[in-house]
């Protein structure tokens, strides 16, 4: 099963940071469209009818972002995938479009040298002027583990792990995991939770006129990066 393959690792580095926004795959494809038409930036766009159709479409991969991918959820929550060489850089975009859309967003990363959760959200729903609403981190940087702590504290996080000795263990992939289950019930680490058939298709966007055919580099080339 694909999603069983995100798990696993097999689209890495794209899957290794991703974003959700509680809205539909159509609703946020357009937003992002009407947005980046006002930077002149154009897309083509391409529907698919599965997960790993749309995973495989977004190669070759670089550090341009130039095709996005939007894949609904067993939820009422929307993924959203770059095509980026060191992974999807959530974080614009979402950030971006929950203020536009009045809707809340998240950053997820699981990845074996960090694990992050960014909540983003306009005003209304309790974002700070950069839309964010919370946020946790535990990563590798440089050869040291760093913990970030921002935002108001939601009532099912325990706090107390946050103190704990080792840094890295303050913040797991699995207390994100516990944590995504109480917010919305997102089990994003469940084989199932990505969503796309012919019924219900993924959306593909490739940025027009920036990068030649074949240029970048495959799932197997950017992983050899890290």
């Amino acid at each position: 099963m694909v999603n069983e393959a995100i798990l696993d690792g097999m689209w890495s580095p794209v899957t290794d940071e991703f974003g959700l926004i509680k809205a539909s795959p159509e609703s946020v494809a357009d937003a992002l469209v009407r947005w980046h038409d006002s930077l002149s930036f154009h897309y083509r766009r391409k529907i698919v009818p599965s997960v790993e159709e749309a995973l495989r479409g977004l190669a070759p991969l670089s550090f341009g972002l130039w095709r996005k991918a939007f894949v609904a959820t067993r939820s009422a929550w929307t993924a959203f995938f770059q095509s980026g060489a060191i992974g999807s850089d959530a974080f614009p975009v979402m950030s971006y479009l929950a203020g536009v859309m009045d809707t809340l967003a998240m950053r997820v990363v699981s990845g074996r040298d960090a694990t992050m959760w960014d909540v983003y959200a306009p005003r209304s729903l309790g974002g700070d002027p950069l839309r964010y609403r919370r946020s946790l981190c535990a990563a590798l940087d440089g050869d040291r583990w760093a913990f970030n702590n921002r935002g108001d504290v939601y009532a099912f996080e325990t706090v107390a792990r946050y103190r704990r000795r080792r840094i890295r263990d303050r913040f797991t992939p699995s207390m994100l995991r516990e944590y995504l289950l109480h917010y919305d019930a997102l089990d994003v680490f469940s084989p199932d939770f990505f969503v796309a058939t012919s019924a219900q298709p993924a959306i593909l966007l490739e940025r027009v006129g920036v990068e030649a055919a074949g240029e970048g580099l495959s799932y197997d080339a950017a992983r050899a990066l890290r």
